[in-house]
């Protein structure tokens, strides 16, 4: 199942990513849902936000490192804590596709934006599964939380 998340994932961004590249002129804006989804092709050489832009191959080290960390994550969670290893999935599938990008593009291609909120960047299907990833291991540890109390109670 990990596996099959973890590639899912991957192809899903890279799928999206080709699509809009394919499809689309560089800063091309497309209203998909009027005030509520915009598609405008845009691309980032910095990480979240733009930060650390220029950094190309500071951003790459920091993937391979944050990606040894994801591993070190998932092989040893505890057994019992799904919710936790496949956030950690589902955040190394993002870091890959973003990686991919870096490596191949030298910069991050992004695509989706909210239209409502405009001055809120432009994010792509890779950076979607790393914040879904991060709420999922902060659900699991509210979770795990709730949990532990409820047994010192017994």
């Amino acid at each position: 199942m990990y596996w099959l998340i973890l590639i899912g994932g991957i192809l899903l961004d890279r799928i999206s990513k080709l699509l809009v590249m394919n499809n689309m002129e560089l800063f091309e804006h497309i209203t998909v849902i009027p005030h509520v989804l915009n598609f405008v092709y845009v691309t980032n050489d910095g990480a979240a936000f733009s930060m650390f832009s220029g950094q190309r191959w500071g951003l790459i080290l920091f993937t391979f490192v944050a990606l040894a960390l994801l591993y070190f994550l998932w092989r040893f969670a505890q057994k019992e804590s799904e919710l936790f290893r496949i956030a950690v999935v589902m955040i190394a599938s993002g870091a890959i596709g973003n990686f991919v990008d870096r490596l191949v593009y030298t910069e991050v291609i992004d695509f989706l934006q909210f239209g409502f909120w405009t001055s809120f960047p432009v994010f792509n299907v890779a950076d979607i599964l790393i914040v879904l990833g991060a709420g999922f291991i902060i659900l699991d540890l509210f979770l795990n939380n709730k949990k532990e109390e409820a047994n010192e109670h017994k």
